[in-house]
Protein backbone atom coordinates (compact mmCIF):
# COMPACT_ATOMS: atom_id res chain seq x y z
CA UNK A 1 0.00 0.00 0.00
CA UNK A 2 1.71 3.41 -0.97
CA UNK A 3 1.74 6.25 1.70
CA UNK A 4 -0.13 8.27 -0.90
CA UNK A 5 -3.35 6.12 -0.10
CA UNK A 6 -2.44 6.12 3.39
CA UNK A 7 -2.88 10.08 4.01
CA UNK A 8 -5.95 10.45 1.45
CA UNK A 9 -7.04 7.30 3.72
CA UNK A 10 -6.60 9.80 6.98
CA UNK A 11 -7.51 12.80 5.60
CA UNK A 12 -10.80 11.51 3.30
CA UNK A 13 -14.23 12.88 4.14
CA UNK A 14 -17.09 10.63 4.89
CA UNK A 15 -19.52 9.47 2.09
CA UNK A 16 -22.01 12.62 3.43
CA UNK A 17 -19.09 15.28 3.05
CA UNK A 18 -18.10 13.86 -0.34
CA UNK A 19 -19.76 17.12 -2.01
CA UNK A 20 -18.37 19.98 -3.84
CA UNK A 21 -17.67 23.11 -1.47
CA UNK A 22 -18.57 25.67 -3.64
CA UNK A 23 -21.28 25.67 -6.22
CA UNK A 24 -19.95 25.69 -9.99
CA UNK A 25 -22.11 28.36 -11.16
CA UNK A 26 -21.56 29.58 -14.40
CA UNK A 27 -18.25 30.37 -14.47
CA UNK A 28 -15.48 28.28 -16.19
CA UNK A 29 -15.29 24.94 -15.14
CA UNK A 30 -11.81 22.66 -13.92
CA UNK A 31 -12.32 18.96 -14.83
CA UNK A 32 -9.59 16.15 -15.44
CA UNK A 33 -9.86 12.99 -17.50
CA UNK A 34 -8.16 9.93 -16.74
CA UNK A 35 -6.48 8.14 -19.40
CA UNK A 36 -3.80 5.20 -19.68
CA UNK A 37 -1.68 7.29 -22.17
CA UNK A 38 -1.02 10.87 -23.24
CA UNK A 39 -0.99 12.50 -25.45
CA UNK A 40 -3.76 10.98 -27.91
CA UNK A 41 -1.10 9.69 -30.38
CA UNK A 42 0.68 7.67 -27.63
CA UNK A 43 -1.63 4.74 -28.41
CA UNK A 44 -4.20 3.76 -30.63
CA UNK A 45 -6.64 4.29 -28.18
CA UNK A 46 -10.77 5.13 -28.54
CA UNK A 47 -10.42 6.74 -25.18
CA UNK A 48 -7.35 8.66 -26.08
CA UNK A 49 -9.31 10.08 -28.91
CA UNK A 50 -12.29 10.47 -26.64
CA UNK A 51 -10.70 12.66 -24.62
CA UNK A 52 -8.74 14.97 -27.05
CA UNK A 53 -12.28 15.66 -28.65
CA UNK A 54 -14.09 16.65 -26.05
CA UNK A 55 -10.93 18.54 -24.52
CA UNK A 56 -10.58 20.78 -27.72
CA UNK A 57 -14.48 21.66 -27.19
CA UNK A 58 -14.46 22.09 -23.69
CA UNK A 59 -11.18 24.38 -24.09
CA UNK A 60 -12.89 26.40 -26.99
CA UNK A 61 -14.74 27.69 -24.44
CA UNK A 62 -12.75 28.64 -21.34
CA UNK A 63 -12.60 25.48 -19.11
CA UNK A 64 -9.42 24.09 -17.56
CA UNK A 65 -8.95 20.48 -18.49
CA UNK A 66 -6.19 18.27 -16.71
CA UNK A 67 -5.48 14.54 -17.86
CA UNK A 68 -3.94 12.28 -15.51
CA UNK A 69 -2.32 9.78 -17.20
CA UNK A 70 -0.45 6.03 -16.03
CA UNK A 71 1.71 6.47 -19.48
CA UNK A 72 2.92 10.07 -20.42
CA UNK A 73 5.02 10.43 -23.67
CA UNK A 74 6.83 13.37 -25.35
CA UNK A 75 5.30 15.86 -26.68
CA UNK A 76 2.42 15.78 -23.99
CA UNK A 77 2.06 19.23 -22.48
CA UNK A 78 3.47 19.25 -18.75
CA UNK A 79 1.53 21.98 -17.80
CA UNK A 80 -1.52 19.81 -18.69
CA UNK A 81 -0.94 16.32 -17.51
CA UNK A 82 -0.28 14.42 -13.92
CA UNK A 83 1.68 11.41 -14.49
CA UNK A 84 0.26 8.79 -12.09
CA UNK A 85 2.28 6.13 -12.75
CA UNK A 86 2.25 4.10 -9.45
CA UNK A 87 5.50 4.77 -7.60
CA UNK A 88 7.75 2.08 -5.82
CA UNK A 89 7.48 2.45 -1.85
CA UNK A 90 10.25 1.28 0.33
CA UNK A 91 9.52 -2.21 1.67
CA UNK A 92 9.36 -0.88 5.20
CA UNK A 93 6.81 1.81 4.82
CA UNK A 94 4.49 -0.14 2.62
CA UNK A 95 4.23 -3.31 4.84
CA UNK A 96 3.18 -0.50 7.47
CA UNK A 97 0.71 0.89 5.33
CA UNK A 98 -1.05 -2.47 4.73
CA UNK A 99 -1.59 -3.32 8.19
CA UNK A 100 -3.55 0.28 8.93
CA UNK A 101 -5.15 -0.15 5.89
CA UNK A 102 -6.14 -4.28 6.68
CA UNK A 103 -7.30 -2.58 10.25
CA UNK A 104 -9.08 0.60 9.37
CA UNK A 105 -9.41 0.93 5.29
CA UNK A 106 -11.07 -0.85 2.34
CA UNK A 107 -9.90 -4.36 0.91
CA UNK A 108 -6.68 -4.16 -0.57
CA UNK A 109 -6.28 -5.31 -4.21
CA UNK A 110 -4.06 -5.70 -6.93
CA UNK A 111 -5.17 -2.32 -9.06
CA UNK A 112 -4.70 -0.63 -6.00
CA UNK A 113 -1.33 1.05 -6.87
CA UNK A 114 -3.16 3.20 -9.63
CA UNK A 115 -5.97 4.06 -7.25
CA UNK A 116 -2.90 5.37 -5.29
CA UNK A 117 -1.77 7.62 -7.78
CA UNK A 118 -5.10 9.25 -8.84
CA UNK A 119 -5.80 9.73 -5.84
CA UNK A 120 -2.95 11.95 -4.98
CA UNK A 121 -3.08 13.78 -8.34
CA UNK A 122 -6.47 14.22 -7.76
CA UNK A 123 -5.09 15.86 -4.49
CA UNK A 124 -3.10 18.08 -6.30
CA UNK A 125 -5.06 19.31 -9.12
CA UNK A 126 -7.69 20.26 -6.32
CA UNK A 127 -5.31 22.56 -4.73
CA UNK A 128 -3.39 24.00 -7.88
CA UNK A 129 -6.55 24.06 -10.42
CA UNK A 130 -9.28 23.97 -8.53
CA UNK A 131 -10.24 20.49 -9.54
CA UNK A 132 -14.19 19.87 -9.33
CA UNK A 133 -14.90 16.89 -11.18
CA UNK A 134 -12.73 14.15 -12.21
CA UNK A 135 -13.88 11.17 -15.39
CA UNK A 136 -12.71 8.28 -15.36
CA UNK A 137 -13.80 4.73 -17.55
CA UNK A 138 -14.51 2.00 -15.28
CA UNK A 139 -11.50 -0.54 -15.96
CA UNK A 140 -10.37 -2.47 -13.38
CA UNK A 141 -12.94 -1.03 -11.29
CA UNK A 142 -10.06 2.20 -10.29
CA UNK A 143 -12.98 4.44 -9.88
CA UNK A 144 -13.69 2.44 -6.64
CA UNK A 145 -10.55 2.99 -5.25
CA UNK A 146 -10.51 6.81 -5.79
CA UNK A 147 -14.21 8.24 -5.61
CA UNK A 148 -14.53 7.41 -1.66
CA UNK A 149 -11.33 9.31 -1.09
CA UNK A 150 -11.48 12.67 -3.20
CA UNK A 151 -13.70 15.29 -2.51
CA UNK A 152 -15.14 15.43 -5.71
CA UNK A 153 -17.43 13.57 -8.08
CA UNK A 154 -15.77 10.92 -9.90
CA UNK A 155 -17.98 10.10 -13.30
CA UNK A 156 -17.95 6.82 -15.06
CA UNK A 157 -17.76 6.76 -18.49
CA UNK A 158 -18.62 3.53 -19.63
CA UNK A 159 -15.74 3.16 -22.68
CA UNK A 160 -15.90 -0.68 -22.13
CA UNK A 161 -17.07 -2.84 -18.95
CA UNK A 162 -14.75 -5.73 -19.54
CA UNK A 163 -18.14 -8.43 -19.46
CA UNK A 164 -18.27 -7.40 -22.78
CA UNK A 165 -14.82 -6.43 -24.66
CA UNK A 166 -13.20 -9.22 -22.29
CA UNK A 167 -14.23 -12.42 -24.33
CA UNK A 168 -14.03 -10.53 -27.22
CA UNK A 169 -10.53 -9.67 -26.86
CA UNK A 170 -9.77 -13.26 -25.97
CA UNK A 171 -10.10 -13.17 -22.27
CA UNK A 172 -10.89 -16.74 -20.62
CA UNK A 173 -13.35 -16.68 -18.18
CA UNK A 174 -11.58 -17.39 -15.34
CA UNK A 175 -10.94 -16.29 -11.51
CA UNK A 176 -8.85 -13.40 -12.68
CA UNK A 177 -11.77 -12.35 -15.28
CA UNK A 178 -14.30 -12.69 -12.72
CA UNK A 179 -12.55 -10.55 -10.19
CA UNK A 180 -11.97 -7.95 -12.98
CA UNK A 181 -15.85 -7.77 -13.97
CA UNK A 182 -16.76 -7.70 -10.24
CA UNK A 183 -14.30 -4.62 -9.77
CA UNK A 184 -15.95 -3.09 -12.64
CA UNK A 185 -19.42 -3.79 -10.90
CA UNK A 186 -18.70 -2.02 -7.93
CA UNK A 187 -16.94 1.12 -9.30
CA UNK A 188 -20.07 1.51 -11.53
CA UNK A 189 -23.07 0.90 -8.83
CA UNK A 190 -21.15 2.84 -6.43
CA UNK A 191 -20.17 6.10 -8.73
CA UNK A 192 -21.48 9.07 -7.99
CA UNK A 193 -22.43 9.09 -11.19
CA UNK A 194 -22.26 7.19 -14.73
CA UNK A 195 -22.24 8.52 -18.37
CA UNK A 196 -22.04 6.32 -21.66
CA UNK A 197 -21.95 7.06 -25.28
CA UNK A 198 -24.50 4.84 -26.71
CA UNK A 199 -27.87 3.84 -25.24
CA UNK A 200 -27.15 -0.07 -26.22
CA UNK A 201 -23.98 0.26 -24.21
CA UNK A 202 -26.17 0.95 -20.62
CA UNK A 203 -28.77 -1.21 -21.27
CA UNK A 204 -26.00 -4.00 -21.68
CA UNK A 205 -24.28 -2.37 -18.48
CA UNK A 206 -28.02 -2.03 -16.58
CA UNK A 207 -29.27 -5.93 -17.89
CA UNK A 208 -25.64 -7.89 -17.27
CA UNK A 209 -25.21 -6.43 -13.54
CA UNK A 210 -29.17 -6.62 -12.63
CA UNK A 211 -28.80 -2.66 -11.53
CA UNK A 212 -31.16 0.13 -12.77
CA UNK A 213 -28.54 2.99 -13.06
CA UNK A 214 -31.89 4.78 -12.98
CA UNK A 215 -29.40 8.14 -12.93
CA UNK A 216 -27.18 7.66 -15.29
CA UNK A 217 -27.34 9.57 -19.00
CA UNK A 218 -26.61 8.80 -22.77
CA UNK A 219 -24.16 11.60 -24.14
CA UNK A 220 -22.15 10.80 -27.47
CA UNK A 221 -18.74 11.01 -28.11
CA UNK A 222 -17.28 13.98 -30.20
CA UNK A 223 -15.30 13.55 -33.37
CA UNK A 224 -12.68 15.22 -35.40
CA UNK A 225 -14.00 19.21 -37.10
CA UNK A 226 -13.13 18.33 -41.00
CA UNK A 227 -13.45 21.54 -43.13
CA UNK A 228 -16.03 20.24 -46.27
CA UNK A 229 -13.42 21.69 -48.68
CA UNK A 230 -11.00 18.56 -46.91
CA UNK A 231 -13.47 16.01 -46.91
CA UNK A 232 -13.46 12.64 -49.49
CA UNK A 233 -14.10 13.45 -52.94
CA UNK A 234 -14.94 11.08 -55.52
CA UNK A 235 -13.04 12.52 -58.07
CA UNK A 236 -9.86 12.05 -56.15
CA UNK A 237 -10.33 8.62 -54.64
CA UNK A 238 -9.19 5.23 -56.03
CA UNK A 239 -12.50 3.85 -57.52
CA UNK A 240 -10.83 -0.04 -56.69
CA UNK A 241 -9.48 0.95 -53.01
CA UNK A 242 -11.16 -0.48 -50.14
CA UNK A 243 -10.06 0.37 -45.91
CA UNK A 244 -10.28 -1.23 -42.98
CA UNK A 245 -9.14 0.20 -40.14
CA UNK A 246 -9.13 -2.01 -36.83
CA UNK A 247 -7.47 -4.45 -34.94
CA UNK A 248 -7.30 -8.55 -35.69
CA UNK A 249 -8.95 -9.86 -33.52
CA UNK A 250 -12.52 -11.12 -32.54
CA UNK A 251 -13.62 -7.67 -31.24
CA UNK A 252 -12.82 -5.72 -34.45
CA UNK A 253 -13.79 -8.36 -36.88
CA UNK A 254 -10.25 -8.56 -39.01
CA UNK A 255 -11.10 -11.92 -40.01
CA UNK A 256 -14.73 -11.11 -41.17
CA UNK A 257 -13.07 -8.28 -43.57
CA UNK A 258 -10.38 -10.51 -44.75
CA UNK A 259 -13.32 -13.34 -45.72
CA UNK A 260 -15.50 -10.34 -47.01
CA UNK A 261 -13.07 -8.90 -49.54
CA UNK A 262 -12.04 -12.40 -50.87
CA UNK A 263 -15.70 -12.29 -51.68
CA UNK A 264 -15.65 -8.89 -53.25
CA UNK A 265 -12.70 -9.99 -55.25
CA UNK A 266 -15.01 -12.14 -57.57
CA UNK A 267 -17.21 -9.45 -58.41
CA UNK A 268 -14.66 -6.98 -58.96
CA UNK A 269 -11.67 -8.32 -59.63
CA UNK A 270 -9.24 -5.26 -59.48
CA UNK A 271 -10.69 -4.33 -55.84
CA UNK A 272 -7.76 -3.95 -53.68
CA UNK A 273 -7.44 -3.97 -49.64
CA UNK A 274 -6.00 -1.66 -47.12
CA UNK A 275 -5.85 -3.10 -43.73
CA UNK A 276 -4.61 -1.23 -40.85
CA UNK A 277 -3.97 -2.23 -37.28
CA UNK A 278 -2.32 -4.44 -35.13
CA UNK A 279 -2.47 -8.19 -35.34
CA UNK A 280 -3.63 -9.33 -32.10
CA UNK A 281 -4.51 -12.74 -32.97
CA UNK A 282 -8.04 -14.94 -32.65
CA UNK A 283 -9.31 -18.24 -31.35
CA UNK A 284 -12.34 -19.76 -33.97
CA UNK A 285 -15.32 -21.78 -33.16
CA UNK A 286 -13.16 -24.63 -33.41
CA UNK A 287 -10.48 -23.63 -30.78
CA UNK A 288 -7.97 -23.07 -33.38
CA UNK A 289 -5.41 -20.10 -32.89
CA UNK A 290 -4.87 -17.55 -35.80
CA UNK A 291 -2.41 -14.50 -36.12
CA UNK A 292 -2.72 -12.23 -38.87
CA UNK A 293 -0.47 -13.65 -41.98
CA UNK A 294 -1.63 -17.75 -41.07
CA UNK A 295 -4.80 -16.60 -41.70
CA UNK A 296 -3.96 -14.59 -44.88
CA UNK A 297 -2.38 -17.51 -46.04
CA UNK A 298 -5.41 -19.83 -45.55
CA UNK A 299 -8.19 -17.77 -46.66
CA UNK A 300 -6.52 -15.62 -49.01
CA UNK A 301 -3.57 -16.48 -50.49
CA UNK A 302 -3.45 -15.67 -53.68
CA UNK A 303 -4.63 -12.22 -53.06
CA UNK A 304 -2.30 -11.26 -50.28
CA UNK A 305 0.45 -12.96 -52.82
CA UNK A 306 -0.18 -10.71 -55.65
CA UNK A 307 -0.34 -7.75 -53.56
CA UNK A 308 -4.12 -7.05 -53.54
CA UNK A 309 -3.98 -7.18 -49.97
CA UNK A 310 -1.77 -4.44 -48.03
CA UNK A 311 -0.96 -4.62 -44.16
CA UNK A 312 0.09 -1.11 -42.52
CA UNK A 313 0.06 -2.43 -39.01
CA UNK A 314 -0.62 0.68 -36.65
CA UNK A 315 -0.71 4.07 -38.20
CA UNK A 316 -0.68 7.73 -37.27
CA UNK A 317 -3.64 10.00 -37.61
CA UNK A 318 -1.89 11.98 -40.60
CA UNK A 319 -1.98 8.56 -42.52
CA UNK A 320 -5.67 7.31 -41.98
CA UNK A 321 -6.79 10.95 -43.10
CA UNK A 322 -4.50 10.17 -46.38
CA UNK A 323 -5.96 6.52 -46.60
CA UNK A 324 -9.31 7.69 -46.40
CA UNK A 325 -9.43 9.82 -48.78
CA UNK A 326 -7.94 7.93 -50.85
CA UNK A 327 -10.38 4.75 -50.39
CA UNK A 328 -13.54 4.27 -52.40
CA UNK A 329 -15.13 2.52 -49.15
CA UNK A 330 -14.16 2.48 -45.18
CA UNK A 331 -15.22 -0.95 -43.34
CA UNK A 332 -16.10 -1.29 -39.62
CA UNK A 333 -16.77 -4.92 -38.98
CA UNK A 334 -16.77 -5.27 -35.66
CA UNK A 335 -18.29 -8.13 -33.84
CA UNK A 336 -19.12 -5.36 -30.92
CA UNK A 337 -19.01 -1.40 -30.59
CA UNK A 338 -20.36 0.37 -28.05
CA UNK A 339 -19.59 3.58 -29.99
CA UNK A 340 -16.55 3.18 -32.17
CA UNK A 341 -14.84 6.29 -33.14
CA UNK A 342 -13.51 4.53 -36.47
CA UNK A 343 -16.76 5.48 -37.32
CA UNK A 344 -17.37 8.86 -36.67
CA UNK A 345 -14.12 9.66 -38.25
CA UNK A 346 -14.87 8.08 -41.20
CA UNK A 347 -17.92 9.97 -41.28
CA UNK A 348 -16.46 13.09 -40.34
CA UNK A 349 -14.05 12.82 -43.52
CA UNK A 350 -17.40 12.10 -45.44
CA UNK A 351 -15.72 8.52 -46.49
CA UNK A 352 -18.65 6.08 -47.78
CA UNK A 353 -18.75 3.37 -45.20
CA UNK A 354 -19.96 -0.15 -44.45
CA UNK A 355 -19.96 -1.08 -41.17
CA UNK A 356 -21.77 -3.91 -38.32
CA UNK A 357 -25.48 -3.06 -37.26
CA UNK A 358 -24.41 -3.71 -33.85
CA UNK A 359 -23.90 -1.32 -30.45
CA UNK A 360 -23.70 2.35 -30.60
CA UNK A 361 -23.11 1.93 -34.78
CA UNK A 362 -26.72 1.47 -35.58
CA UNK A 363 -27.37 4.28 -33.34
CA UNK A 364 -25.63 7.23 -35.27
CA UNK A 365 -25.92 5.61 -38.67
CA UNK A 366 -28.77 5.88 -40.81
CA UNK A 367 -29.02 2.79 -42.81
CA UNK A 368 -28.70 3.79 -46.87
CA UNK A 369 -28.60 7.52 -45.09
CA UNK A 370 -25.02 8.35 -43.95
CA UNK A 371 -23.86 4.06 -44.70
CA UNK A 372 -24.93 0.86 -45.07
CA UNK A 373 -25.17 -1.28 -42.06
CA UNK A 374 -24.69 -5.45 -42.37
CA UNK A 375 -25.19 -7.92 -39.61
CA UNK A 376 -21.88 -8.15 -37.88
CA UNK A 377 -19.88 -11.30 -38.45
CA UNK A 378 -21.60 -12.10 -41.84
CA UNK A 379 -18.87 -11.70 -44.58
CA UNK A 380 -21.60 -12.48 -47.37
CA UNK A 381 -23.31 -9.54 -46.48
CA UNK A 382 -20.13 -6.83 -45.61
CA UNK A 383 -18.56 -8.56 -49.39
CA UNK A 384 -22.34 -7.57 -50.72
CA UNK A 385 -22.60 -4.06 -49.21
CA UNK A 386 -18.97 -3.08 -50.30
CA UNK A 387 -19.49 -3.89 -53.82
CA UNK A 388 -22.75 -2.12 -53.76
CA UNK A 389 -20.56 1.11 -52.71
CA UNK A 390 -18.32 0.56 -55.38
CA UNK A 391 -20.43 -0.20 -58.17
CA UNK A 392 -22.44 3.04 -57.22
CA UNK A 393 -19.36 5.63 -56.27
CA UNK A 394 -22.68 8.69 -56.73
CA UNK A 395 -24.80 6.91 -54.34
CA UNK A 396 -21.82 5.95 -52.17
CA UNK A 397 -20.63 10.12 -52.12
CA UNK A 398 -23.97 10.96 -51.21
CA UNK A 399 -24.27 8.85 -47.85
CA UNK A 400 -20.40 10.53 -46.89
CA UNK A 401 -21.77 14.15 -47.34
CA UNK A 402 -24.88 13.43 -45.40
CA UNK A 403 -22.61 11.59 -42.76
CA UNK A 404 -20.18 15.08 -43.08
CA UNK A 405 -22.88 17.20 -42.57
CA UNK A 406 -24.43 15.03 -39.60
CA UNK A 407 -21.06 14.98 -38.03
CA UNK A 408 -20.62 18.70 -37.94
CA UNK A 409 -23.97 19.30 -36.81
CA UNK A 410 -24.48 16.54 -33.77
CA UNK A 411 -21.26 15.37 -33.50
CA UNK A 412 -19.29 18.41 -33.20
CA UNK A 413 -16.38 18.79 -30.14
CA UNK A 414 -17.74 22.06 -29.21
CA UNK A 415 -21.44 21.20 -28.94
CA UNK A 416 -20.57 17.54 -27.25
CA UNK A 417 -18.55 19.94 -24.48
CA UNK A 418 -21.27 21.65 -23.80
CA UNK A 419 -24.06 18.55 -23.43
CA UNK A 420 -21.03 17.41 -21.06
CA UNK A 421 -20.96 20.39 -19.27
CA UNK A 422 -25.06 21.30 -18.42
CA UNK A 423 -24.36 17.92 -17.15
CA UNK A 424 -21.72 18.17 -15.11
CA UNK A 425 -23.39 21.74 -13.42
CA UNK A 426 -26.28 19.53 -12.83
CA UNK A 427 -23.96 17.03 -11.25
CA UNK A 428 -22.57 19.58 -8.88
CA UNK A 429 -25.19 21.45 -7.68
CA UNK A 430 -27.82 19.00 -7.87
CA UNK A 431 -28.59 17.51 -4.11
CA UNK A 432 -25.20 18.69 -3.04
CA UNK A 433 -23.65 15.59 -4.44
CA UNK A 434 -24.98 12.99 -2.16
CA UNK A 435 -26.92 10.48 -4.35
CA UNK A 436 -24.52 7.76 -6.02
CA UNK A 437 -25.68 6.94 -9.74
CA UNK A 438 -27.53 3.19 -8.92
Amino acid sequence: MGIVYLMALLTARSPADHVMTTPSGNGPLSVAFAVGAWPPDAAPNGVLTYVAEISKGLKHDGHQVSVMSLVVKDGADPQEVYDVAPRPIRPRWRALGRKIARRFGPRRDRWQDVGDSLVAATHRAIAEKGLQLLEMEEAFGWPRLVGPLVPIPVVVHLHGPWFINGPLRGAVEDDSFRERVAAEKEAIVGARAVTAPSRDILDRTRAYYGVPLSEAVVIPYACPVVPRERRWRAAECDPSLVLFVGRFDLHKGGDVMIDAFVKVMKARPEARLVFVGPDEGLTDEAGRRWDMRSYLAARANRAWAEGRIEWLGRQPGSTLAQLRARAAVTVVASRYDNYPLTVLEAMSFGSPLVASRIGGIAEVVEDGVHGLLCPPGDANALAAAIVRLLEAPAFAAGLGERAGDLCERAYHPTSVARRRVEYYRSLLDHDGGRSPAR
